[in-house]
């Protein structure tokens, strides 16, 4: 519900929220933004191992500022606010739902992230191949003008190896 009516799941959440799905969500969610962020940068995880272990340790250490700082800090500036009584009992009663709430905002962050950069990376890509085709394109015009000139193009995006293509033969 909180994916398709926002408003409305959040306040289910904030009224009858647990903490336990919560948590493991965001914990769930984070692995995953950090092993496809990696991914995408290019880091290999057949080949270094131990990228694994730190990223699971890096998950959970990035959830313990949210829960340890953050949630009571709003709860405070909540209870300024709104004086519901001392700030131990609004922190008692609270803090199971306005975490539940932070974490569920914590997830759809990291997956619109997730999603941003899948996309940015595509596009990127998809302009840097279209620049190289049109770059063999003028190759293969230049092959028929001038060899020496064609030579040298050839020979830099052969070097280049971009976007996993094989380099085009003219002979």
């Amino acid at each position: 519900m909180i994916f398709y009516a926002p408003m409305r799941g959040m306040r289910e959440v904030r009224d009858r929220g647990t903490l336990l799905p919560a948590i493991i969500c965001a914990y769930a969610s984070q692995i995953v933004y950090l092993f496809i962020i990696q991914w995408l940068v290019g880091i290999s995880f057949t080949a270094r191992p131990q990228v694994i272990a730190a990223n699971l340790f890096q998950a959970a250490t990035s959830l313990l500022p949210i829960a340890i700082v953050l949630v009571p800090l709003l709860a405070l500036t909540a209870n300024m606010f709104d004086r519901r009584g001392s700030f131990g009992l609004v922190l008692q009663q609270e803090y199971a739902s306005l975490a539940s709430v932070v974490f569920y905002a914590f997830i759809a962050a990291n997956l619109m992230t997730i999603l941003i950069s899948i996309f940015s990376l595509q596009w990127r890509a998809g302009g840097l191949c279209g620049q190289l085709d049109a770059i063999r394109r003028t190759d293969q015009i230049a092959f028929q003008f001038s060899g020496r000139a064609a030579e040298r193009i050839r020979s830099q995006t052969e070097r280049s190896g971009v976007c996993g293509r094989q380099p085009v033969s003219y002979r």
